[in-house]
Order: C-alpha cells, then sequence, then structure tokens
C-alpha cells in the first residue's frame, strides 16, 4: 500500500501528456462539449421541460463547464479561478 503512495500519479495511471495531444483534437473536443452544452441550455430553458429533466440537465451543466474549464486550463486557454 505504501509503495503506491510512494510512487507518483504518472506512473499509476495511464495518461496521456497534454502535449502528445494534438491542439486540433483538443480543438474538436472543445467543439463537441459546447455543442452539447448548447443542446442541455436547450432543454434547461424549454419551459415543456419537466422540473426533474430540468434538475439533471443543470448537474450535466455543471460538469461539462468543469471539463471545458479543466481542458482549458491544461492547454493554457484559460486561467483558474
Amino acid at each position: 500500500m505504501q509503495s503506491l503512495k510512494a510512487q507518483s500519479p504518472s506512473t499509476t495511471a495511464t495518461q496521456v501528456p497534454v502535449a502528445a495531444v494534438p491542439s486540433d483534437k483538443i480543438e474538436q473536443e472543445i467543439a463537441r462539449v459546447q455543442g452539447v452544452l448548447a443542446e442541455v441550455l436547450k432543454l434547461i430553458d424549454d419551459p415543456a421541460s419537466a422540473l426533474s429533466t430540468v434538475m439533471r440537465k443543470n448537474v450535466e451543466k455543471a460538469e461539462l463547464e468543469c471539463y471545458l474549464k479543466g481542458i482549458r486550463f491544461a492547454t493554457g486557454q484559460g486561467e483558474p479561478k
């Protein structure tokens, strides 16, 4: 157990460094997530949406926004707040 704690996270998990991911792939992912976010916002703003749907979509919206912030921070496009 202690040997796992002593290892750095990069040796315990298979992660791809951000520099290794082509910038066009990152831009495509940002565009994809922004599209999903736009669809979620439409459902939230629709007065015909059920309250339970709006609540679930608000959670999804928060997750997507955090994901985008993380991508932007990791690529140097945004700053932490």
